[in-house]
């Protein structure tokens, strides 16, 4: 069971990867909020020359180093130390994403990557809040149970399901523009998952 599920890890990983790696720098430091079992950043480090640096508000590594925990709404980092930060289908565990977003522009010097599901309707919303469950809260408690993480309390607590304008809009409160667009649908139900890259207005 361990094997099956990091295999699917290692798979997210790089289909992840692959849609945001046209937006990273080529060089410099990276921050990824948000980085669960640090598959993501072990994927950049392998494949980039990029410094990743990790942080969560929980311990979720599988693999090594351990992250950066902080309280949700502060980063301890100085003012423009990185070059890029990502938050990969992060937000809607966010307690103030406004907030969040906010900070962000203090410790970046460049460019936000951020995919974030959204929906639309009640179907859309049903359909995000299970799959959310299935991939989130239930991954979760079998990867614990099998020893794949540590047996502490499950972190993943969706606060807000986001639709895409709403999210546009925090956007823009937090003061950062679009600077590109993409979304991902899925087939037969109104969920798209989307990627955005942010510059400061």
């Amino acid at each position: 069971m361990k094997n099956i599920m990091n295999q699917i890890l290692n798979t997210r990983s790089k289909t992840l990867f692959q849609r945001i790696s046209p937006f990273l720098p080529i060089k410099g430091q990276v921050l990824d909020i948000g980085c669960g079992t640090g598959h993501n950043a072990r994927e950049i480090r392998d494949r980039t020359a990029l410094d990743v640096y990790e942080a969560d508000v929980e311990n979720m590594k599988i693999l090594p180093p351990p992250p950066i925990i902080f309280n949700g709404y502060d980063l301890p980092f100085e003012n423009d130390s990185f070059q890029c930060v990502l938050l990969l289908f992060v937000l809607h565990y966010c307690k103030d994403i406004v907030s969040l977003l906010q900070e962000i522009r203090r410790v970046t010097s460049g460019a936000l990557i951020v995919l974030q599901s959204t929906y639309v309707g009640i179907i859309g919303k049903a359909t995000l809040q299970t799959r959310d469950w299935v991939e989130g809260t239930l991954a979760f408690y079998v990867a614990r149970l099998v020893g794949l993480i540590g047996k502490y309390p499950c972190p993943l607590h969706p606060r807000e399901f986001l639709e895409r304008e709403r999210l546009e809009t925090m956007f823009n409160q937090a003061g950062w523009s679009i600077t590109y667009f993409e979304p991902q649908y899925w087939p037969f139900v109104k969920v798209s998952r989307d990627l955005y890259v942010l510059g400061e207005q």
